[in-house]
Parts: structure tokens; sequence; C-alpha cells
């Protein structure tokens, strides 16, 4: 069988994978959305090879768990100055509103963050970026806000990257991890093309309409690649 014909069928199995999500109840698609982006994730990080990432962490972080993964060991070239983090009040919040923690909240060291920003249903926020091509885990600082869940989808571009879920129902804080691979890219010739990075709350306000989407801040880290088998 021909590269090509496999790369074909891969693309149909992908086409037709979206539209059996489209055609979910929309309570179930954030889960089998990620688990797409998941086979997406994996067939790609085969072909970059991605290191020093234990399975189980890995699944954690494209699937967008709470529990987002961590380095298990060193790479050449890799320091923690090479992360990005972006505060709320340098995000593109248009259709949001940028709200500060009270100087008690500040004063009681429980938040990471002095400032936020609020979405209401089916409002987003955004980012431009001027990044190299790379992999990177996409982590989110949002709250579990009241009547819980709260579906956060984040794209490159028109591209999908995953579904953050925040469902504890109890107004706490939380990071979230997804991957943000090469493939998320624009597929343009420039040598270092412009990344947007989108996050829109897709659920609404719930029965009493007071469920909203919260972000305070996103970090960037480039993880370390090795040789693909």
């Amino acid at each position: 069988m021909t590269a090509n014909r496999v790369s074909s069928r891969f693309i149909v199995g992908i086409a037709t994978l979206m539209f059996l999500i489209l055609s979910l109840p929309a309570m179930a698609r954030p889960f089998v959305s990620n688990v797409a982006n998941l086979c997406l994730a994996r067939f790609a990080l085969r072909q970059t090879g991605v290191c020093g990432w234990e399975g189980s962490s890995l699944t954690a972080a494209l699937l967008g768990d709470a529990v987002c993964g961590s380095f298990q060991g060193g790479a050449t070239g890799w320091t923690a100055q090479n992360e990005i983090v972006l505060n709320a009040d340098e995000l593109q919040y248009r259709e949001g509103k940028l709200r500060e923690l009270t100087p008690e909240q500040i004063a009681s060291g429980d938040y990471s963050f002095e400032k936020y920003i609020v979405l209401t249903s089916n409002y987003g926020t955004s980012i431009a970026l001027d990044i190299p091509v790379g992999v990177y885990q996409l982590e989110l600082h949002g709250k579990h806000d009241r009547p819980g869940p709260v579906y956060l989808n984040v794209y490159a571009g028109r591209k999908p990257i995953g579904t953050l879920e925040f469902a504890r129902d109890d107004d706490s804080w939380e990071s979230k991890c997804l991957f943000l691979l090469p493939m998320h890219w624009p597929e343009d010739d420039e040598e270092k093309p412009q990344l947007e990075i989108r996050m829109r709350f897709v659920n609404d306000g719930g029965e009493q309409g007071s469920r909203d989407a919260y972000v305070a801040w996103l970090r960037f880290t480039p993880l370390p690649l090795g040789t693909a088998e």
C-alpha cells in the first residue's frame, strides 16, 4: 500500500470522525473531540519524537486533564527561560471583561495572578504569538465557575487543539494543559508564521445564567524533542 493511499485514508477517517463529533449531543462533544485530538497528536508525535514524557502524563496533557505533564529528565538546549507566560491583560479580550482580584484576595497569597478575563457564553479571547514551530505544552489557568461544568475550546487559528473542562463546581482555580504541535501552525511559506491561539467559552450560562469562563494566564513550555523511531 502506498504512502499516499495511507495518507488519504487517514484524512478520510479524520473527516468522518469530525462529522460524527458534530452529530453528538453538546455535552458529549468535548470528551470525544479531545480523544480525536489525542489520536492526531500521537500520530504527529511519532513523526516528531517527544522524549522525556511518561505515557500517563502524555495522555493527561493531550486530553486536557487536571494534571499537567511533567518533564522526566533534561534536554539539550532547553531551559525554564524558554517558557512564555502571558497574563490576562496581555490577551485580546474584545468580547470579554478584564477584572482584578480584591486587595484581600491578593493579600491572601492564594492566587498566582492579579487580573483575569471573564467570558460569557460563546465569547472568546486570543493571542498572536511569534514562536518557532515545535511541540509545546499549552497551560491555561482557569476557574471552576458555578454551575459547572465550564468548557473552553482552544484553537490555533481555525485548527482545534482540544477542549478544557472545568467541572468541580466550587469556584476554585486550576491549571489545565493541552499540546501544541507543528500541525497547528499556519501552512504558509513564511519562515516564522505567526500563530494565533484562540479560546472560546462554548457552553451557556446555566439555568440561572450565572456561569462564565475565566482565564487568568497562559503558559507555553517547549518540550524536549528526540529522534523519531
